[in-house]
């Protein structure tokens, strides 16, 4: 629970604080504070690659990339002298925090049982948004006070992240969730078929060549038939031309 709040409490009261900041800081207009405030919920499609990416590295590995790719451009975004600069690391910061929804499940299902789970999920979500709702107000009030905090907050919140990924990461390790996952993934790979390959070596490819057989036998053996009949059939029917085909019906002269 602690963990959740240093990292998503973090995240929300920064992605809520970003229009605020863009319009009384940078003096943005309408369209960029759309842009600014739309980044967030738009590039949370990129969930998509992050669940794959999770599906191929160790849960430990992922939650680091995951760190460093949200929080490192969320502090370099603390440097901003103009909208810009501002609004291109908030979008790298964004695509970053979408790896969040794949690791947040992997873990909810692997930390509690089936009896438990549900109401972990509501006691987790209560604590982030109790904490984002206290830090926002915070941060709002010292914004109003001074217009530079966020040159201190956005850093502060890299590290507030990052203490909540190290837990994370501590608890991974000490409950054993990452050889439990390993095995998973094993018997997945040992009980996904095979490629069909005897398929391809049968069947003509699509240009037009035949693709050669797979065993010594000849090419009509592989194909289960007898190579000569069809030259026997050749051989039993006349040719359907005029210069081979003899007419059956007589000749009939023109009396002129």
């Amino acid at each position: 629970m602690l963990a959740t709040v240093l990292t998503q409490a973090v995240w929300f009261s920064v992605a809520s604080m970003m229009a605020v900041l863009a319009r009384k800081r940078f003096g943005a207009g309408d369209w960029q504070t759309l842009m600014i405030t739309a980044a967030v919920p738009t590039l949370m499609i990129t969930a998509v690659f992050w669940n794959h990416l999770l599906r191929r590295i160790p849960l430990r590995r992922y939650l680091a990339i995951h760190w460093a790719c949200t929080m490192i451009p969320l502090a370099v975004a603390g440097l901003s002298n103009s909208f810009p600069f501002l609004l291109t690391f908030h979008i790298l910061a964004a695509i970053g925090a979408a790896g969040w929804s794949p690791i947040a499940g992997e873990l909810l299902r692997r930390f509690y049982g089936d009896q438990v789970r549900g109401r972990a999920f509501g006691l987790i979500n209560v604590a982030m948004f109790l904490g984002m709702i206290a830090l926002s107000i915070t941060i709002g009030r010292r914004l109003d006070a001074n217009e530079d905090i966020f040159r201190i907050y956005l850093p502060g919140a890299a590290v507030a992240y990052g203490l909540g990924i190290l837990i994370l990461r501590r608890l991974v390790r000490s409950t054993g969730v990452e050889r439990e996952r390993r095995k998973e993934l094993d018997d997945l790979a040992v009980c996904s078929p095979e490629p069909r390959a005897s398929a391809r070596a049968d069947f003509p490819s699509s240009t037009g060549r035949e693709a050669p057989p797979s065993s010594p036998l000849t090419k009509g053996e592989h194909r289960g038939v007898d190579p000569e009949p069809r030259a026997s059939a050749r051989a039993d029917f006349p040719s359907s031309t005029p210069s081979d085909t003899p007419s059956s019906f007589p000749t009939i002269k023109s009396p002129l």
